[in-house]
């Protein structure tokens, strides 16, 4: 669920700011967790293309490309828990945006 953008319609100088800190402690949070995220997209591709390579145009079974299913597992638990908290940082953001005289983030 997504958290209601804060509107303001008179702030006194000593908000605004306050709604300037959040919106950037925020903001860095959001590029923390999405380079952390993609990192860990990386990880478990490499992991998962091994196991889609196959040793020759024809399909052997003299040589075969393993799964290691557990480093998989494990690195999927990680990308689902950064993923929460990356979106839980998208709405912190945007909840500020507009008060710190910004355009909120869209997911795409």
């Amino acid at each position: 669920m997504m958290a209601p953008i804060l509107l303001m319609p008179a702030m006194t100088t000593e908000q605004q700011f306050e709604y300037i800190g959040r919106y950037t402690v925020a903001k860095k949070d959001v590029q923390r967790l999405v380079a952390q995220r993609h990192a860990l997209a990386g990880n478990l591709s490499v992991l998962l293309q091994r196991a889609s390579l196959v040793n020759s145009s024809a399909v052997t079974v003299d040589r075969i490309y393993t799964l290691d299913a557990a480093a998989a597992e494990a690195k999927l638990k990680e990308l689902i828990d950064i993923n929460t908290q990356l979106e839980m940082a998208i709405d912190e953001m945007n909840r500020y945006a507009d008060a710190a005289g910004e355009s909120p983030a869209k997911r795409i």
